[in-house]
């Protein structure tokens, strides 16, 4: 998913909302895919009840200044990528939590599947770093379930994919919240360390869904959107997807994009092949979204994934006022037209105000609050999330 703040708004949003529906309807067999520092050690909430661990008070942790042969798998392009590597970058951590990764106490996820910890992380040609990946019960008392091998960081610069599987446990043996961390109360982690990506997977689970939030920024369009896809490296965009494929069993995949609130107040031109010069119009708005879809298609044309594997959904942005705001509705009839625009790619489009209006939002308590209109309450994500998906699978 690729939106703005309402995306992850409040640890909620678009991300949650869609994640629900999806695990109500036909179950998860994978959490989202989380950044180890996302959104600078303080986390995001991106996640339906798992998400990565904050680390903002570990003082020998970072988000920046790792070695460059390391940062080109995940590096913050701009200030609107929230997704953030972790470098623990001298000395060792000792005390838990974090960093990693928590499910909750009744989340979707069987807990008592079989259970597999995907992680991703960085090695350096000099230094003694190490980690242990582990899973253990996030509640008191704190009991490990499982440890895996000590694992040096030591080697050629790269990036390596890693994994620890966790066997079944009796019905309601594992019932409470779970934490898949980096080291355990035996064995410390050991710098120099670097860590991209943590993913929870239900092995056991032949069918489901997954959410993962590629991108998000508050305050930011289509084009910021369109514009930070470019400049990101194929290796860092790559990285992403890789832990998306490894588990998706041959599934689809589904890119959805929700943008046109910020886009009214753009000023810089669109940056797909038109590049229109009056950046808050609707064909900017609509090149800004091909923008958007040629960046993938080409990453994944490069990457020979399968073509018809790969889906997009333009979602407008929802209706803010009756009768709706004027450049809203033009970004929608705009909205309508980019599938021709991009021959040969899988595109739906969703009007979220011919779903619902404005007056029903109000009277249901939807907007966040009476004065602002711009975002939702959880249940209102939820609900529009439902309409949605009821649209796109009918």
């Amino acid at each position: 998913m690729i939106g703005d703040s309402n995306q992850v708004l409040g640890g909620h949003g678009w991300d949650e909302g869609y994640a629900a529906v999806l695990a109500e309807r036909y179950g998860e067999f994978a959490t989202g895919v989380f950044s180890v520092g996302e959104n600078k050690q303080s986390g995001a909430g991106a996640g339906y009840k798992a998400n990565a661990v904050a680390t903002t008070g570990m003082r020998n942790a970072r988000t920046e200044g790792a070695p460059e042969r390391l940062c080109r798998w995940l590096s913050a392009e701009g200030e609107y990528h929230f997704a953030n590597y972790l470098e623990v970058y001298k000395s060792r951590l000792t005390v838990l939590p974090g960093p990693g990764m928590d499910i909750q106490r009744g989340s979707v996820l069987d807990h008592d599947s079989r259970l597999r910890f995907w992680y991703s992380y960085g090695t350096y040609p000099s230094g003694n770093g190490s980690f242990t990946p582990s899973i253990r019960s996030d509640e008191d008392p704190f009991g490990v379930y499982l440890r895996g091998d000590r694992i040096s960081t030591r080697g050629e610069w790269g990036v390596h994919l890693g994994t620890l599987d966790l066997e079944a446990s009796t019905p309601g043996g594992r019932s409470g919240a779970l934490g898949f961390f980096f080291f355990n109360n035996a064995e410390p982690l050991v710098a120099p360390a670097l860590f991209y990506y943590v993913r929870a997977e239900d092995l056991d689970r032949p069918t489901g869904t997954s959410v993962s939030t590629l991108y998000y920024g508050g305050g930011r369009s289509a084009r910021d959107m369109a514009h930070t896809l470019q400049i990101m490296k194929d290796d860092t965009i790559g990285l992403f997807f890789e832990h998306i494929l490894r588990a998706n069993r041959r599934g689809s995949i589904v890119v959805r994009m929700n943008s046109g609130l910020n886009d009214r107040e753009e000023t810089e031109p669109s940056v797909g092949p038109a590049r229109v010069a009056q950046g808050n119009s609707a064909a900017a708005y609509a090149d800004n979204m091909v923008a958007m879809i040629r960046r993938i298609q080409e990453y994944a044309e490069k990457n020979h994934l399968d073509a018809s594997q790969l889906h997009f959904v333009i979602s407008t942005s929802h209706p803010i006022s009756t009768p709706n705001d004027p450049k809203l509705t033009s970004y929608e009839q705009a909205a309508l037209g980019v599938p021709a625009m991009v021959p040969g790619a899988s595109v739906r489009v969703v009007i979220l105000s011919s779903l619902i209006t404005a007056d029903e939002m109000s009277a249901a308590g939807y907007y966040n609050t009476s004065e602002d209109h711009a975002h939702l309450t959880r249940d209102g994500y939820v609900e529009l999330s439902r309409r949605e998906i009821d649209t796109l699978t009918n």
